[in-house]
């Protein structure tokens, strides 16, 4: 990896771990942003200690915990949550629209490290073709694993790459899933370093859904935007 300074390999397992327990903090308020008409298209939320982000109002926070604070929410208050933040299709917090026929989801987790485990936020990663096989090929591995023990199988391999999402460099990966004989996901993940952690951006809809979800999406991923520059 042709970064400014050693490589930092411990990208490879954050992907690994996509489900396990990362840190993240929400703070997050409404901010509604109108479109041609006179209905908002997307929510700003605020991500504590992290950032911003631009969530479509056909999503929502999933349910439980986030469920119960979106239901008490004021334009006054903030609330703060650990663990990662999921946004999904609005309906699934209500049961009578749990076999709602699409499916999308927006995540997004925070891994501590120590100091200069990661590089600077302002740091432009770069990586030559082959660097990007190598480092490709070994979470593609690390993805099948875990796939097996989730009963999921991977369908399709785009690869590892750099990425420019909103100003900032992100090594992202690529990939087609399926649970079962379910409609086959598409899934992009972006993980960002900031010297002493990583912030990981997950963004997937089934493949059948681009037409409803992927342009939303593609503005939700370009919203992102860390203030906590480490």
């Amino acid at each position: 990896m042709n970064h400014s300074s050693r490589p930092h390999w411990e990208m490879i397992h954050t992907f690994a771990r996509a489900r396990l327990g990362i840190l993240a903090l929400l703070l997050f308020s409404f901010s509604p942003l109108f479109g041609q008409g006179a209905e908002p298209t997307f929510v700003e939320f605020r991500l504590k200690d992290l950032g911003t982000i631009l969530i479509p109002v056909t999503m929502e926070l999933q349910g439980g915990v986030y469920k119960s604070l979106s239901d008490g929410f004021s334009r006054e208050q903030g609330y703060d949550v650990s663990g990662d933040v999921i946004f999904q299709q609005k309906g699934l917090n209500d049961l009578k629209f749990k076999e709602i026929n699409t499916y999308a989801r927006v995540m997004i987790g925070t891994e501590q490290g120590t100091p200069g485990s990661y590089e600077k936020l302002t740091t432009k990663l770069k990586a030559t073709p082959a660097e990007l096989r190598t480092l490709g090929a070994s979470l593609k591995q690390e993805l099948v694993n875990s796939f097996e023990s989730m009963g999921m199988r991977l369908l399709r391999w785009d690869g590892a790459s750099i990425a420019t999402v909103n100003g900032r460099t992100a090594l992202k990966i690529a990939y087609l899933r399926q649970v079962e004989d379910k409609p086959p996901v598409y899934v992009e993940v972006y993980q960002f370093h900031n010297y002493d952690r990583s912030h990981r951006l997950t963004i997937s809809y089934r493949e059948r859904d681009a037409g409803i979800w992927k342009n939303s999406l593609e503005r939700t991923k370009n919203s992102f935007k860390i203030t906590n520059v480490r």
